[in-house]
């Protein structure tokens, strides 16, 4: 079976600023029972730019999470 779920920018930014207990919890679950977070690499890229600079270690951690799964969205994609 295929599953998981793709991540926009604002549930990037509120996994990595903490904001949301419901972004913590998807990022725990996921990792628990194997289930992939999705993000375009758009995304990351518009939470980047969004986010403190004490979030963005957090988005690098996020980044290289086993549940993770960065997508380059380009013209082929």
């Amino acid at each position: 079976m295929i599953g998981g779920r793709v991540l926009d920018s604002t549930a990037v930014r509120a996994i990595a600023s903490g904001e949301s207990e419901y972004a913590a919890a998807l990022l725990a679950v996921a990792t628990e029972l194997g289930i992939t977070l999705a993000v375009p690499a758009t995304a990351l890229e518009e939470a980047w730019r969004w986010s403190t600079p004490a979030e963005r270690p957090w988005l690098e951690l996020l980044a290289q999470a086993s549940p993770v799964v960065d997508i380059d969205l380009d013209a082929a994609a």
